[in-house]
């Protein structure tokens, strides 16, 4: 399988998922799905790219009441303390 940040497979990648779960197609994957839950209506934004979804993301993230920082290196062992503001 291609190995990168997006979630995008090449013709071949989808044929060895497909013979790694014994499918003939993707739609063979939702037969146990009833037909009365499965529909092609989703509502479903376009695709953004990965620094648009990064923005967002972060975004999203300064939003987040923080009150813990943290004392390791990346990829290291975290280390947490929880800050105290006096008032």
């Amino acid at each position: 399988m291609s190995h990168t940040n997006f979630c995008v497979a090449s013709e071949q990648d989808k044929a060895e998922m497909l013979k790694a779960v014994k499918a003939k197609s993707f739609d063979d994957l939702f037969v146990d799905i009833p037909a009365t839950f499965q529909t092609d209506a989703f509502n479903i934004p376009e695709g953004r790219s990965e620094l648009e979804a990064l923005q967002t993301l972060r975004g999203l993230a300064a939003k987040n009441a923080n009150n813990i920082t943290s004392n390791a290196p990346v990829g290291g062992n975290r280390l947490y303390r929880i800050r105290v503001e006096k008032q």
